[in-house]
């Protein structure tokens, strides 16, 4: 859950993404228009037509196992400070979902996995705009604790009856619930 001085609407993060001021094919002054069911910024120029979506950011997420445990990490940044979660991230031009979520356990717990399947796509919105998290289930094939100070504070294994407080993220939340419903 965002800290709540970071908390924004919805209809304030939209007016934080204004779009392009001018077309980037054309260089035509955008203008607003009404297309494909909402208010989009669009090209007016007639031999152009560019209209701009402004689309939600896409993060991977894992949830890794090994034997009866969960890894996850407790978090140094918002949203999410001081609460613990499954290693994920935003992902980058050129990587697949798969390979965002094997960087990003990487990179915030030192631990290398294997993913083993996918439980979930989830949707939210805070004060960053909207994002699409894709949830993988994965297992640690190796590594050891390697701590990433900008992210993580501390990285450790937990079994279904011991898992730390509190969690951040529905998409943990709603993931750990199936998991011990033995759903995953």
């Amino acid at each position: 859950m965002a800290n709540e001085e970071f908390s924004l609407t919805t209809a304030q993060v939209a007016a934080q993404r204004q779009g392009y001021k001018y077309c980037p094919q054309c260089r035509t002054p955008m203008v607003d228009k009404f297309v494909f069911g909402r208010t989009r910024r669009v090209c007016p120029n007639e031999e152009c037509h560019f209209v701009q979506f402004i689309d939600p950011k896409l993060t991977t997420a894992v949830m890794p196992l090994k034997g009866d445990k969960v890894l996850m990490v407790k978090r140094t940044m918002e949203p999410g400070r001081g609460s613990w979660c499954f290693p994920g991230g935003f992902m980058e031009t050129g990587e697949t979902p798969q390979q965002c979520a094997i960087r990003e356990c990487k990179e915030e717990t030192g631990f290398d996995i294997e993913i083993t399947g996918l439980i979930d796509v989830f949707y939210y919105e805070d004060y960053r705009g909207s994002g699409v998290v894709i949830m993988f289930k994965g297992e640690v094939v190796g590594g050891e604790v390697v701590l990433n100070p900008v992210e993580s504070e501390a990285v450790g294994f937990f079994a279904i009856d011991e898992l730390p407080e509190p969690i951040a993220f529905e998409s943990n939340i709603q993931s750990l619930a199936a998991w011990r419903a033995g759903k995953i």
